[in-house]
């Protein structure tokens, strides 16, 4: 099953409000202990996380995820990642049952490409895109990111309590 990708979910005056806000939450971000080159925040954590908060119920409605008895991911939760160059996502499966949907803010000029599934296969993704997938079920992580720019995506992460 390869992962759900929406093309430009959200404006591209929303994208760039959210690289600036990405960028402002920098001292509230942790180092990620098993990646190099990565940091994150809780959504709700962060400052100035309005328009992050309207974009996951842009994303609840849309998947009826509320109606469907999901709640937010109690362990990672909603969050901010910012990668920097030589940075990457390990290849791994979440605990479950979970459903992600990354969005994709700033790619990087090379690499930092999601990769998903047994065979590890990139999926091709642009800023702006809305990719969903159940990291419980499939393994997933990322390319390394090179070039000059960051990867910085917002990960929404939905919990089914007991149920798939």
């Amino acid at each position: 099953m390869k992962p759900n990708k929406i093309n430009n979910f959200i404006t591209e005056e929303e994208r760039m409000a959210l690289v600036k806000w990405a960028y402002s939450n920098s001292k509230n971000m942790t180092i990620n202990p098993v990646g190099p080159f990565r940091q994150y925040c809780r959504i709700r954590n962060s400052k100035n996380n309005k328009l992050a908060l309207l974009i996951e119920n842009r994303i609840s409605n849309k998947f009826s995820l509320k109606k469907k008895g999901l709640t937010e991911d109690p362990v990672i939760g909603s969050i901010l990642s910012v990668i920097n160059p030589g940075g990457f996502v390990h290849r791994h499966k979440d605990k479950g049952p979970l459903y992600r949907f990354n969005l994709m803010v700033q790619l990087p000029t090379t690499g930092g490409a999601p990769t998903y599934g047994e065979d590890d296969l990139p999926v091709s993704v642009k800023e702006r895109d809305l990719l969903c997938y159940r990291p419980d079920l499939f393994f997933h992580g990322t390319a390394a990111v090179q070039g000059e720019k960051d990867r910085i995506i917002i990960s929404y992460g939905w919990f089914k309590k007991g149920g798939q």
